[in-house]
């Protein structure tokens, strides 16, 4: 693609509507309008390198039964919403997009398959919501800092709480370890 839409601020309805067929949107600039970005229905469909901004609802909506479905390497700002999809799909893929200063960020009604190295900052409601209780996506928060005896202290600790029994932690955390790591 690669279009440049921005219309009159008087002129809310959608930048750019897919529906149907092989649904490709590359480096496209839109701005002003009611939603960005609209996809419904589609194969395989692809939104990446876009910029979003200023649009009252959704900077891009994706109401989508697709599978394969790729939402990456975007830039949404000053929107409604930064993110919309509701999908029964498989496959889908969010990655590499920054949501900033939308009033809430991303809402998924939709089993994401991967969502990762998505910058979601500065929205006044929400950053992320997930609206599908059967979604897979898995969301760890916590610190990895350096450690002394480790190297390092915290991520597989989110990924694996609870997998050695108590003994084992104390003796791995006890003077002896210490004095001999």
């Amino acid at each position: 693609c690669g279009f440049k839409i921005n219309p009159p601020p008087e002129s809310p309805g959608y930048g750019i509507t897919g529906t149907g067929g092989y649904i490709h949107l590359y480096d496209n600039e839109i701005l002003n309008k009611g939603t960005g970005i609209y996809l419904d229905g589609g194969t395989e469909p692809i939104v990446r390198y876009n910029q979003v901004y200023d649009c009252l609802n959704d900077g891009i909506m994706i109401n989508n039964t697709a599978d394969n479905m790729r939402v990456s390497g975007n830039t949404v700002m000053q929107c409604g919403r930064g993110l919309y999809i509701y999908s029964a799909a498989t496959n889908i893929q969010v990655t590499g997009n920054v949501f900033q200063q939308c009033t809430n960020g991303v809402y998924l009604d939709a089993k994401v398959d991967l969502f990762s190295e998505n910058d979601i900052r500065a929205c006044l409601g929400y950053g992320l919501q997930l609206q599908n209780n059967n979604a897979d996506v898995k969301i760890l928060t916590g610190l990895v800092e350096p450690h002394f005896m480790a190297g390092a202290s915290g991520g597989p600790k989110s990924i694996c709480p609870g997998l050695a029994g108590q003994a084992v932690t104390y003796g791995f955390h006890s003077a002896a370890m210490l004095e001999h790591p």
